[in-house]
């Protein structure tokens, strides 16, 4: 029970007992002020409310900064390297510079709403804010369990709405036009590892010849090339699924054999060369950032006077090529490394929906008209 006085200047006080020290067990008070004696008894009825449930938080001087910082160290560990890396980069570029320097029991929703405004000026995506959300809600969650702040405060924050994300896609002349540029050079196998098998940009660069079996004429998705924390490293695909054995088309083979007579050529001219079994590789053997790779696709594009397009999109080329000349979805789904089916679906329902448009104008035909 809180003890409630007058004090000298006219103003009411209350001192309320907080559980013991949990490092010394010492004993600790807490002492509020208000103007009236209905005013300080509420306050302290409200703080007696909140230490009987568990829910009084200490007061503490860390920042968001600090705290974010604290939360990539300590509960972001399981998470992959790659995850961890991208949480950095938008703590470090994007959330710190606007909200860091604030205590974090002093943040507020207006505040984050603010930075999300400031993003939007200056010109940030819909998706990218929405990640940015997504990072605060699940780090805040944890400062919620450790009872550094009572409650998250993005809850009270509307996210923004996911952009509706459209790829480019080439259509067969362009990519034809693209592989033609391209023959005989080092960016052919990346291409058409991307664009003929459907291969995420890190499992092209991951991809080790052993991984081919040219007799049975299949290629097995093992391991993915990914950049993290200043280095390049190999780990599993992103998923179970992701793990996958494909059939290469019989056009692939021999342009993939001779890629191959070309870097064991290297490889017996080399002293040097790095034996790291890579299909895609540097001259020299070494592996190739896929972030690297991406910049240098889009001036092999802009070399060649081909419209922009993102490496990533050469997937989705694939997707769409397997959907339009009828592959099923599941057997599609399945070569991509999707989890299921219905994530085929929902990323190409354009081209599911122009497959029936089509279906309907063939079934016209029965009526004659």
């Amino acid at each position: 029970m809180a003890h409630i006085s007058k004090r000298k200047d006219g103003r009411w006080q209350a001192v309320i007992e907080l559980p013991p020290d949990p490092k010394t067990g010492k004993r600790r008070q807490k002492w509020l002020y208000a103007d009236t004696r209905q005013e300080v008894k509420r306050l302290a009825n409200e703080l007696e409310a909140k230490i009987a449930s568990g829910n009084y938080t200490e007061p503490t001087k860390l920042t968001v900064e600090g705290y974010l910082l604290q939360w990539l160290e300590v509960y972001c560990k399981k998470l992959s390297p790659t995850t961890v890396d991208g949480y950095r980069i938008y703590i470090e570029k994007h959330i710190n510079p606007f909200l860091g320097k604030i205590k974090l029991q002093k943040l507020k929703p207006i505040d984050i709403q603010k930075f999300y405004n400031s993003e939007k000026e200056k010109g940030y995506s819909n998706t990218t804010i929405l990640q940015e959300h997504r990072i605060l809600h699940r780090a805040f969650k944890e400062a919620v369990r450790n009872s550094l702040i009572e409650r998250n405060p993005c809850d009270m924050v509307d996210p923004p709405k996911l952009d509706d994300f459209q790829p480019k896609i080439y259509d067969q002349d362009k990519f034809n036009k693209l592989l033609n540029a391209i023959a005989g050079t080092e960016d052919e196998i990346p291409v058409l590892l991307a664009g003929l098998l459907g291969l995420r940009r890190g499992e092209v660069f991951g991809l080790r010849w052993s991984d081919i079996n040219f007799q049975e004429k299949t290629l097995s998705v093992r391991q993915t090339l990914v950049y993290a924390n200043g280095e390049l490293k190999f780990k599993p695909p992103k998923t179970k699924k992701s793990v996958r054995t494909i059939t290469i088309p019989d056009g692939l083979i021999p342009i993939l054999k001779e890629h191959r007579k070309r870097q064991l050529k290297a490889q017996l001219e080399s002293e040097t060369y790095k034996e790291y079994g890579l299909v895609c590789c540097r001259k020299d053997g070494d592996k190739i950032n896929p972030r690297s790779y991406s910049r240098h696709f889009k001036d092999l594009l802009k070399k060649h006077g081909l419209p922009h397009i993102r490496l990533h999109d050469l997937r989705h080329f694939n997707a769409t090529m397997m959907l339009k000349y009828g592959i099923d979805v599941k057997i599609a789904a399945e070569r991509l490394g999707h989890s299921t089916p219905s994530t085929t679906q929902k990323i190409y329902q354009h081209v599911l929906k122009d497959m029936d448009m089509e279906a309907a104008e063939k079934l016209n035909k029965i009526l004659g008209k």
